[in-house]
């Protein structure tokens, strides 16, 4: 029964692959398009719903983990401690089991902009000693809807507000009972510049190579010396 079982999971995974193969074939046959370099800017603004795992009482020390990911782009970015509530502006409480936290920090990210750039995001509850606790997470999260919307990004001057829906973690079943078995919310605030071509090298952070100057036409020889005159 164990080896059956075994061979079960590994069919499994190798059927993931090959499906994960043919996938990726089907999209490189569309050519899917790829946008130049850009500044994409997120802000992230805040959090509700978010179960709390301080049982005595306190609330959690949340902060906000989230990467980008997609065939050229690959980034991990945080941010700090949240202390204030979104609701009230006031120091961070929680309310029947449950905490809304404000952060409202940008982070601006050096990425290219693609249709199939996925966003994972993690709410975790910081701690002094030890490793900080996961309270709801989100997995390959589509960050846009299409390529309208992102295109609708780089020309608009304003932002673009989003939701993303996360699931708490089965730990944070203990701090809020039942109430913590809800989805929790993020909103963010996304911008991006597109970078142009020939300032690439400069965004990333690198010297502009100096472009090479090749002349049309050959230089003139150097002129002859004049002839010694005998004495």
């Amino acid at each position: 029964e164990e080896a059956r079982g075994q061979l079960d999971e590994e069919s499994k995974w190798t059927m993931a692959r090959r499906v994960q193969n043919a996938v990726r074939i089907w999209l490189i046959r569309l050519r899917l398009p790829v946008e130049d370099l850009a500044v994409l800017r997120v802000t992230v603004k805040r959090a509700s719903g978010v179960p709390n795992l301080e049982l005595l009482g306190g609330a959690s020390d949340p902060f906000l983990r989230f990467t980008i990911a997609g065939w050229h782009t690959n980034m991990t970015r945080q941010t700090g401690v949240a202390r204030t509530s979104a609701s009230t502006g006031r120091e961070l409480k929680a309310v029947d089991g449950l905490i809304d936290p404000a952060w409202d920090e940008t982070v601006d990210c050096l990425v290219r902009l693609e249709p199939l750039l996925k966003l994972g995001l993690e709410v975790l509850d910081h701690e002094t000693f030890g490793e900080h606790k996961l309270m709801a997470r989100a997995e390959s999260v589509a960050l846009f809807e299409n390529v309208a919307e992102m295109r609708t990004l780089v020309a608009s001057r304003e932002p673009l507000i989003k939701e993303f829906k996360l699931t708490p973690t089965p730990a944070s079943f203990l701090g809020g009972g039942s109430a913590s078995r809800r989805s929790c919310t993020v909103t963010l605030a996304l911008e991006a510049r597109r970078v142009p071509r020939e300032k690439e090298e400069l965004a990333k952070g690198h010297p502009l190579p100096l472009p090479l100057q090749r002349p049309n036409r050959l230089p003139p020889p150097p002129p002859r010396p004049p002839p010694k005159t005998p004495p």
